[in-house]
């Protein structure tokens, strides 16, 4: 009844910057050594059932050389979570705090599987797959990385949100985040739709508006960029990165570009996209996951 009552009242910066801060503070911290980590996570929640498009969109950063600390969970409301993907892709979740440290220190990338990371959340996740609505708990899990993260990429199902969330990571010190949500309400940036977004740069922030025309690319129709279950979605993913053209490649190379650019390898987004689009055409991403496969 409590998270019904706060979904329905909304809830203020203030009370997600704390609720934010206690997660973090009673989570398994996961001792990284490397800076300017990076995550993708976005909200879910938005009916959309799109493929996993942060999971694969960290990938490609983590090719280019960005550290990823990507946090995630299970499905709660929709096919498939991006821990469902990641293991659809052959890739491994371990719930040993140093082998994850170590996993991105050595190799640049590793999972969070947020029940491993917040116990005390296990018993809420019994309680959101029953309710099967959005609730707190979906604005909190991009909030909430156990490491030591400065850098996010995060989308939210509701434009209404934007200014909540990127408040919050001010409260929580984000050094660099870019937090949209497209005019259609995806929690990506879109590409059947314009998407609003808000950049935030050392407590700076700047409001933008992304269009796929800005980089060359058509808009198409949500259902070009559908997923399914996990292993419908790792295909997709898996297809992309082994050059398949099409509506769900343009929408990752938006995504990753924005990755790019807050993972600071690019200066702007447009230069993201760009150099998501050549990471592709090499093959980078698919050579980075066949590596990561093999040394887990």
């Amino acid at each position: 009844e409590f998270l019904l009552a706060l979904r329905e009242r909304e809830e203020t910066p203030q009370e997600l910057a704390g609720f934010a801060a206690s997660m973090r503070k009673h989570a398994i911290a996961v001792p990284v050594t490397r800076r300017n980590l990076l995550d993708t996570c976005g909200t879910g929640g938005d009916g959309a059932h799109t493929f996993n498009i942060s999971t694969a969109a960290a990938l490609i950063a983590a090719s280019a050389g960005i550290g990823v600390a990507k946090h995630g969970n299970r499905s709660v409301s929709s096919p498939c979570g991006s821990a469902d993907v990641y293991e659809a892709l052959g890739l491994k979740i371990s719930s040993d705090p140093g082998a994850v440290a170590q996993q991105i220190d050595c190799y640049g990338f590793g999972f969070l599987f947020a029940p491993y990371f917040h116990p005390a959340m296990q018993s809420v996740a019994r309680i959101r797959r029953l309710l099967g609505v959005r609730t707190v708990f979906n604005l909190l899990g991009p909030l909430t990385n156990p490491a030591p993260v400065k850098r996010q990429v995060i989308g939210v199902y509701d434009r209404a949100l934007i200014p909540r969330v990127v408040c919050v990571l001010k409260e929580l010190g984000t050094e660099e985040a870019l937090v949209f949500a497209s005019h259609d309400h995806l929690d990506e940036i879109a590409l059947s739709a314009d998407t609003d977004a808000v950049h935030l740069h050392h407590g700076v922030t700047s409001a933008i508006v992304i269009s796929p025309e800005d980089f060359g690319l058509r808009k198409q129709a949500l259902d070009s960029v559908r997923g399914g279950d996990a292993l419908t979605s790792a295909q997709v993913i898996l297809d992309i990165f082994d050059g398949k053209l099409g509506p769900h490649r343009d929408i990752l190379v938006i995504n990753a570009g924005a990755a790019l650019w807050i993972g600071g390898v690019t200066n702007s987004l447009s230069a993201g996209v760009r150099e998501a689009a050549t990471l592709l055409t090499q093959g980078e991403p698919r050579r980075y996951l066949d590596r990561l496969r093999a040394v887990q």
